[in-house]
């Protein structure tokens, strides 16, 4: 595992300094949580971030859980 030649450690024929690298490479595609976007829910008044799942209609989106748009229905009626 300690290659002579290189005088570096590698891990399946990839060096540190590489894993490295990659790793640098993704951090910088990952989006952290409090640079996401959010909305207030309008029945618990709570903060709610973003999720992948709600990307192509983020701006329909206006509850923050089924139970509070069932809880806005159930309140609409009465």
């Amino acid at each position: 595992m300690f290659d002579k030649n290189f005088n570096k450690w590698k891990v399946n024929n990839i060096s540190f300094y590489e894993l490295e690298l990659k790793k640098d490479q993704l951090m910088t595609k990952m989006t952290k949580k409090r640079d996401l976007p959010s909305k207030t829910c309008p029945v618990c008044n709570r903060p709610f971030v973003w999720r992948k799942k709600w990307e192509k209609n983020w701006e329909s989106v206006k509850y923050c859980s089924k139970k509070c748009s069932k809880e806005a229905k159930f309140l609409k009626k009465n």
